[in-house]
């Protein structure tokens, strides 16, 4: 219709084509097709410019000021979903580092979009997800419902922290029950690294005790360094500045070192800044491993020691 209405406007398909970016047999198949579709004909054959039968003209008249509302519409669809907010969701652990450094980006790069962060459990953001409050996640492994798409990202090793000079520093670390003779602050219950560390102690018979539960590994390092216990989490949740006030020992020789990436439902087509949320968050964090720490063992990964 859009096509038909153009050729009639500018009296040639040819015109059309160009106008609409298309080539000239695509321009007449669609008129060609309008035609057999309506059973009517629509121009006059071989005549230049063309000449619109009785019908053809009576439908131009009646097709135009649906098309150009079809075509506002569209406009504005695309305008309102270029604006839209972008809802990411991510565990706390990750929210204020590599989340963080994904977002700083991707607000210089496109300074008029909205970004929204939830933060919550990894089955709390495969529902988030799920139900559209989330456009995408970031999940600390690929282990994933069939219903999602998860693009790998970067690697990361569990640490263990420590106030600075702790005694833990200087032994030599080879299962988790050594760190269980000291007081623990954990996240909460049903986050993936607390889960991890003690379905491990469990796995070792040895009593543990956690002493303190807090929703941040931000506000875990700020009671560890206070020298109230000491903690095991992901070490992307850890900065450069952490090790002026921190000891901080990879556990890569004893914890699984995870493979982080994005989560998408694979029957939900992202939108416009959603996907382009989607390449600066690659950008970002794809290729690079700034999450995986020395340690008292040799722990290779990709073939680098």
């Amino acid at each position: 219709m859009r096509t038909f209405c153009t050729a009639a406007r500018l009296h040639s398909i040819s015109k059309a084509a160009k106008a609409l970016d298309i080539s000239q047999p695509s321009a007449t198949k669609h008129v060609h097709k309008l035609e057999q579709m309506l059973g009517l004909e629509l121009m006059y054959r071989g005549k230049r410019p063309i000449q619109l039968t009785p019908a053809g003209a009576t439908l131009a008249l009646v097709a135009k000021p649906f098309v150009e509302g079809l075509d506002n519409l569209v406009e504005a669809t695309s305008l309102k979903e270029s604006l839209s907010p972008v809802t990411i969701a991510a565990p706390r652990d990750f929210v204020t580092h590599s989340v963080l450094h994904v977002v700083t980006v991707f607000q210089e790069r496109y300074p008029d979009n909205q970004v929204r962060i939830q933060a919550g459990t990894k089955a709390e953001i495969f529902e988030m997800v799920t139900d559209g409050r989330a456009d995408l996640g970031l999940i600390p492994d690929p282990s994933t419902p069939i219903e999602f798409d998860f693009k790998p990202l970067f690697q990361f090793d569990r640490v263990l922290l420590t106030p600075l000079n702790h005694p833990l520093l200087n032994t030599n670390i080879t299962e988790l029950a050594q760190i269980a003779e000291y007081p623990l602050i954990m996240m909460r219950q049903r986050t993936y690294s607390r889960d991890l560390v003690e379905r491990q102690l469990r796995k070792e018979g040895r009593p543990y005790k956690v002493i303190l539960e807090l929703e941040s590994m931000d506000v875990i390092k700020e009671y560890v360094a206070a020298g109230l216990g000491v903690s095991v989490g992901p070490g992307a949740a850890l900065e450069p500045k952490d090790n002026e006030r921190l000891g901080v020992m990879s556990l890569g020789h004893l914890l699984p070192i995870e493979q982080a990436g994005m989560v998408t439902h694979s029957e939900r087509n992202l939108s416009t800044p959603a996907r382009y949320f989607a390449e600066v968050m690659e950008d970002v964090l794809s290729g690079n491993q700034p999450f995986l720490h020395n340690s008292q063992s040799r722990v290779e990964i990709n073939g680098k020691v």
